[in-house]
C-alpha cells in the first residue's frame, strides 16, 4: 500500500491552469485558411504580435521573361496540374536549381489538410495550398516539415472578378502554416500566373524583438527572381534537414518561432529542448539581411 501526500490546493491550480489552456485553443473555432475574413485574420496576427510591412521588390536583372499562363477556362483544382509544368519551366529560366541536387514542384492541391495547425494562441487553422517546392529527395509524407516555397493559385477569371488582394488573408495564414510546421524557412507566392502576384515572408525583427510578415507586390518577372534568390539563399536542398541542428543564426529563429507559435501541436515535440542548447539571443548575424531593417536589399 502507498501512501501519496500532495497539497490539494496546488493541484487544484495546476489542473485548472491545464484546462484553461486547453479551453483557450477549443474555445476558438477552426479556421478553415481559403474562407478567414479580414477581421479574423487581424484578430489572429493581433495575438500573434506580428507585424504586417509592405516592401517593394528591388530587382535589378529584367533580361529574363516570365511567360504567362493560359488556364483556357479550367477551375483552379483543373488547371493545377498544367500550372505546375508550367511555374518549374519558367522559374528554370531564372536559375531554379530543379532536380537530384536541389528541388522539386509538387502539385499539393488535393491535400486539403497539408498545412493544418493547432496553436495555443490562434486556435486552429485548416487548409492546404495549390503547388509547393521542396528539396528534390523529399517523401510524400514529408512534404510538410521540407516546405520551401508554397504557391496559391487563382485563375485568373477569378482574380479579375474579385481582385489579387482579396485572397491575401488566405495566403498570410499559409505563411504562419508554414513556418510552423515545416524545418525550413517558408516564402509564400500568390498568384494567377498571369497578372502581378504576392510574395510573402517572415523575417525577424530587431525593433519590435518579434517577427515581421513582409509583403511583396511584384511583377511575373520579379516573382521568378525571389523565388530564385530565396532558394539560393535560404533554403536547404536537404529532405533530411532539421533547423535545430543548425548553428546558423536564421535557422535558430526559425526554431524560436516554431517554439513560440507552436507550442500546441505535435509538430514542436522535437524543439522543446531547443532553448537548453541555444539560447536565444539576437546577433548582428541575424539583424543583417535577410533579419535587416531596410528588406527591399534583400533581393537586389
Amino acid at each position: 500500500m502507498f501512501i501519496v501526500n500532495f497539497d490539494k490546493q496546488a493541484l487544484k491550480e495546476a489542473v485548472g491552469e491545464v484546462i484553461d489552456e486547453k479551453n483557450a485553443t477549443t474555445e476558438l473555432n477552426t479556421i478553415t485558411m481559403s474562407e478567414a475574413s479580414q477581421m479574423k485574420f487581424d484578430s489572429l496576427i493581433q495575438r500573434m504580435g506580428l507585424n504586417i510591412i509592405e516592401e517593394e521588390v528591388s530587382v535589378i536583372d529584367h533580361s529574363m521573361e516570365f511567360e504567362r499562363f493560359n488556364w483556357n477556362g479550367e477551375s483552379e483544382p483543373e488547371g493545377t496540374p498544367r500550372a505546375r509544368t508550367h511555374l518549374e519551366i519558367e522559374l528554370r529560366k531564372f536559375g531554379c536549381r530543379f532536380g537530384r541536387s536541389g528541388y522539386k514542384l509538387v502539385d499539393v492541391h488535393t491535400k486539403n489538410n497539408l498545412l493544418n495547425i493547432k496553436d495555443t494562441k490562434i486556435g486552429k487553422l485548416s487548409g492546404g495550398s495549390d503547388v509547393v517546392i521542396v528539396p528534390y529527395k523529399t517523401a510524400l509524407s514529408g512534404i510538410k516539415n521540407q516546405i520551401c516555397v508554397l504557391f496559391e493559385l487563382k485563375t485568373e477569371e477569378n482574380v479579375r472578378a474579385h481582385g489579387l488582394d482579396s485572397f491575401s488573408c488566405q495566403a498570410k495564414l499559409e505563411l504562419v502554416a508554414g513556418w510552423s510546421l515545416s524545418h525550413q524557412r517558408v516564402m509564400v507566392v500568390l498568384t494567377d500566373l498571369v497578372s502581378d502576384c504576392l510574395v510573402y515572408e517572415l523575417t525577424y525583427s530587431e525593433v519590435n524583438i518579434n517577427y515581421d510578415l513582409l509583403e511583396y507586390h511584384a511583377s511575373l518577372c520579379e516573382m521568378g527572381r525571389l523565388v530564385e534568390r530565396f532558394l539560393s539563399v535560404q533554403a536547404i536542398p536537404d529532405a533530411g534537414f532539421v533547423a535545430h541542428d543548425s548553428e546558423n543564426p536564421h535557422h535558430k529563429a526559425k526554431v524560436r518561432f516554431k517554439r513560440m507559435k507552436m507550442s500546441g501541436d505535435a509538430a514542436l515535440d522535437d524543439y522543446l529542448e531547443f532553448d537548453r542548447y541555444f539560447p536565444f539571443e539576437p546577433t548582428d548575424a541575424m539583424l543583417s539581411p535577410p533579419f535587416s531593417s531596410n528588406y527591399s536589399h534583400m533581393y537586389s
